[in-house]
């Protein structure tokens, strides 16, 4: 209030007075957007944000805007720069429809969804409002998870050789046997506590960490026994989030008294067999020959 006075020639002063009001006016909007994991809600402005398991499909995304300044907003929107619909509850089931306007103070929650994707992933969400005076004004916030895309892979050797099916290597009864288990981390995160078993042998070993990509050989003895032999190597890890990953790989050796027969000429006869053969082969061909020169003669007495 302004107040202006002045002094007459004669009398008392004079005096008059006049408002003005104004309305301080700072309008601000704000957007809090969440990952739901299946237990908890996740801010999860930077990465990595939530491991998230395939299981969790689909993603649930929450998005609270809040009118922050003492004037009313309208016009408000939401946009994102993945998701296309928004929804009115968690489940996502019935579309959601904003306000025309948004008091001062107030909020307002609803909810999208995408389908889970493995590897890192991250969207922004945008609302805008228009207030009484003054451009729009608008907020963003970005979201990320990370699709926990767990795998696991081990191969067994026997001797050198993958041998998944029978009979696998010839190995001499009594030599050592070298099993080797190569483990690899064939998924998209990093994985813990590895523990390689085989079926026969027990516990092989563990790894304490198996990073994406990583690959770790461990190696297991023993003494080749007679005939067929088979054992199956298995192997499983502990991701960050969900079930464990597993897999396993058979293979195969057979004990032999004495080492593989060797080849002659473009088959492959056991040395042992044709010499006990020879003798007898030889008699064959004598009572052929003979027989032969048998009937030649007689045929050349008759004649």
């Amino acid at each position: 209030t302004a107040t202006a006075t002045g002094t007459p020639p004669a009398g008392p002063n004079v005096s008059d007075s006049d408002s003005a009001h104004y309305f301080g006016s700072s309008p601000s909007i704000d957007v809090e957007k969440a990952v739901w994991d299946g237990a908890v809600w996740h801010d999860a402005d930077t990465t990595t944000g939530p491991y998230l398991p395939s299981t969790q499909n689909p993603v649930v995304f929450r998005f609270v805007i809040t009118n922050n300044d003492n004037v009313n907003l309208t016009n408000v929107t939401l946009t994102d720069t993945d998701i296309s619909a928004f929804y009115t509850n968690q489940g996502c089931t019935n579309p959601a429809t904003f306000p025309t306007t948004l008091g001062t103070s107030a909020s307002v929650t609803v909810y999208g969804s995408l389908p889970w994707a493995q590897g890192q992933h991250s969207n922004t969400a945008t609302a805008t409002g228009t207030p009484p005076a003054g451009p729009n004004v608008s907020d963003s916030d970005p979201a990320h998870y990370f699709g926990s895309g767990p795998d696991i892979d081990i191969e067994k050797h026997t001797n050198g050789v993958d041998a998944d099916t029978a009979p696998g290597p010839n190995i001499e009864i009594g030599n050592t046997v070298t099993w080797a288990y190569i483990v690899k981390n064939t998924g998209s995160v990093n994985l813990t506590n590895v523990v390689v078993t085989d079926d026969k042998l027990g516990i092989v070993g563990t790894i304490p960490s198996l990073p994406v990509d990583a690959e770790v050989t461990l190696y297991a003895y023993g003494t080749a026994a007679a005939g067929q032999y088979s054992n199956v190597g298995a192997v499983t890890g502990e991701p960050p989030v969900g079930a464990d990953v597993s897999d396993s790989d058979p293979s195969h050796y057979y004990g032999r008294t004495t080492p593989p027969p060797p080849t002659v000429g473009w088959e492959t006869y056991p040395v042992n067999k044709v010499r006990v053969l020879l003798p007898w082969i030889a008699l064959l061909t004598a009572i052929i020959v003979g027989a032969s020169l048998l009937t030649l003669r007689r045929r050349r007495a008759q004649s």
